[in-house]
């Protein structure tokens, strides 16, 4: 797999930012990454608890979109994030289930980036 490394750090430290955000004080956040043959995809999963009663997981990637206003940015993270994964021929799905929040970072082993 070859990649823009600069970029493809900055879009795990900007979820893993993210995730320390919006999790409870002394929250555990989980990381792992798969890759079992015969994949054809190298994950990479962001796990972390998440207790906000609404959230529009569609909104979450969208330019200039906040899901919490009383926080700080520009609401401009996810957007770049999923941005540099669409460059790299990648996918950023986000999900929400019993109030855990989860990021998944794909990436095909067989792409190159120019």
């Amino acid at each position: 797999m070859q990649c823009d490394e600069d970029k493809i750090i900055t879009v795990i430290l900007n979820l893993i930012e993210n995730a320390l955000k919006y999790s409870p004080e002394n929250a555990v956040i989980r990381a792992a990454i798969a890759c079992a043959p015969p994949a054809k995809n190298l994950d990479l999963t962001i796990k972390n608890p998440y207790f906000v009663e609404k959230i529009d997981l569609d909104l979450l990637t969208s330019e200039f979109y906040r899901g919490d206003v009383l926080t700080n940015g520009a609401g401009l993270g996810l957007w770049i994030c999923q941005k540099v994964m669409q460059l790299h021929k990648g996918a950023l799905t986000l999900s929400l289930e019993d109030d855990v929040f989860t990021c998944l970072l794909s990436f095909p082993l067989s792409q190159r980036v120019k």
